[in-house]
């Protein structure tokens, strides 16, 4: 980080630590070392193994840099409290983290070391803990309306953090990962890795699917396969869907979009079976002997089939339609048009978006393990009993790189007024330095007498440049407020305010210029 973007990051971090205090948060800093014994103790290492950092100190120890810190602040917490009264407790803080990323990319969106804000909150029982829980979602709202950017809160997968409720917030970009299914109608949005889309023959006219015939599906160019294979080598799944969606079919012209297959929803087509699906080729694994499966999960979209088809003579072959709860579901993912399975009124639209936010009812996955117990009364008598936890998380450094991959036009970026790394610039002739370092003393002074000076910075520009290269790298940098102090100073007495993000731009007497700032400062 440069000295602007690390201004940038500071910003973000005070307006971080306004809206934890609000939940009566208190600010942490754990080690960015940590034991990789208590991942061991929680069951995490031996699943997370290939992102880890790891070394070892000179007794040979096993350490890690830290990707998060649940079992490091459950540790520390199962250490302090031993009674109801020591809670509710609420902890956070800003530090860096460091994964193994697979495939680092776009800079600070994805990358082995970044910035994250983590909240972690422990609770006597289950429901003071969900109260806790929307207290912070709360908070999240208003700290993302507070930095001006559109955002969308999505219901999501817990993974392999735990726990049974968890929501994402994201901010809509094409540089985004995720793709969130959003209805048109109850406004419901969902991670695409969480939903499971039902198959409706009623549902839009405008949708249509390519009829595939029964006779040989594997052959036939509109149907696909995907394979994958049970953990233990034994089952083999193949997943049949038509290759192409149909859209808004007419005479003239056919829009057709290649599926994609839908994991989340195999998955839950087949309970009871823990799939591989980390495999190039799963059939080379599969042994296919007397006790073996092969299942073929149909799409319901597709006609019935009855294939007889094996990979082996002595394997049991098994058709069945793609079902959950007796309802038919689509193998592939969602597409923009699908009906709603939450409302079945409206029409869903997939949105590629950034994830820099996410909260997590943990329950009691990390204060088991990890001996974080406070003593309760029961008909027994007392006893230990785990504290309920919450975690949540905000993606300092990469919320920065989200914003400036939306909030940016032809002539640069356009930081929130209230992130920006400066407020307002000014950019004088050569020569009227002095007349621009009175303009910054009105404004400092107007800002000190309303009580609104921690919000106004301003930067003099005296780098000695041409001015319209000064101008240029205003624009390209992202001021919200750009001063002029030109010709038309020496002419009329008057200096030039510009502000892209409300498109204004006019000449106006100095006098008049502190109310026009914070005017401006805060419609932004």
């Amino acid at each position: 980080m440069l000295p602007l973007g690390q201004r940038v990051l500071q910003k973000l971090e005070r307006l971080i630590d306004k809206h934890m205090t609000s939940v009566g948060a208190s600010k942490v800093s754990l080690s960015s070392i940590t034991s990789q014994a208590l991942w061991e103790q929680t069951g995490r290492y031996s699943g997370h193994g290939s992102e880890f950092f790891k070394v070892q100190d000179r007794r040979e120890a096993e350490l890690l840099l830290s990707p998060t810190h649940e079992e490091e602040i459950t540790s520390l917490v199962g250490s302090m409290i031993k009674s109801y009264k020591d809670l509710p407790l609420r902890l956070y803080q800003v530090s860096r983290k460091y994964r193994d990323e697979a495939r680092p990319r776009q800079g600070l969106l994805r990358g082995r070391e970044f910035i994250m804000k983590d909240l972690y909150t422990f609770d006597e029982d289950e429901t003071k803990a969900r109260q806790t829980y929307d207290q912070v979602r709360q908070a999240y709202n208003a700290f993302f309306a507070e930095l001006g950017v559109p955002f969308v809160v999505a219901q999501a997968d817990s993974g392999s953090m735990g726990g049974d409720l968890s929501h994402e917030y994201h901010l809509v970009s094409p540089n985004g990962e995720d793709s969130i299914v959003k209805c048109n109608e109850c406004n419901v949005a969902i991670n695409d890795e969480l939903i499971v889309s039902e198959f409706d023959r009623t549902q839009s006219k405008q949708e249509t699917y390519s009829s595939v015939s029964p006779k040989s599906p594997f052959e036939n160019s509109e149907a696909s396969s995907w394979y994958g294979i049970s953990k233990d080598r034994r089952t083999l799944v193949e997943a049949i869907y038509p290759t192409y969606t149909t859209l808004q079919s007419t005479s003239t012209e056919i829009s057709r979009i290649r599926n994609q297959v839908h994991l989340p929803a195999i998955k839950a087509a087949l309970p009871g079976y823990e799939l591989d699906t980390g495999l190039e080729d799963p059939r080379k694994f599969w042994l296919g002997e007397f006790d073996h499966m092969h299942i073929t999960l149909i799409d319901p979209r597709l006609p019935a089939m009855n294939t007889g088809r094996g990979e082996s003579h002595y394997a049991t072959h098994d058709n069945r339609r793609a079902r959950v709860d007796g309802k038919d579901i689509l193998v592939t993912k969602p597409l923009t048009g699908d009906l709603c399975t939450n409302c079945r009124q409206g029409h869903v639209k997939v949105l590629t978006a950034i994830e820099v936010g996410h909260t997590f009812h943990l329950g009691n996955r990390y204060s088991k393990p990890l001996n974080a117990m406070i003593a309760t009364v029961a008909k027994t008598g007392t006893q230990a009993t785990p504290v309920e936890m919450g975690c949540h998380g905000i993606g300092v450094s990469r919320l920065v790189a989200a914003i400036a991959s939306i909030m940016s036009d032809a002539k640069g970026l356009v930081w929130p007024a209230v992130i920006s790394p400066f407020s307002v610039v000014v950019v004088p002739l050569p020569g009227l330095e002095t007349v621009a370092e009175d303009v910054i003393s009105k404004l400092q002074f107007a800002a000190y007498m309303k009580g609104s000076d921690d919000k106004l910075d301003v930067l003099l520009d005296d780098r000695g440049k041409r001015m319209g290269w000064q101008l240029h790298d205003a624009d390209l940098i992202g001021y919200p407020i750009i001063i002029v102090v030109g010709r038309s100073y020496e002419k009329e007495g008057t200096v030039q305010v510009q502000c892209r993000r409300l498109g204004y731009n006019q000449h106006v007497p100095i006098e008049a210029v502190p109310d026009l700032v914070s005017d401006q400062l805060q419609e932004l």
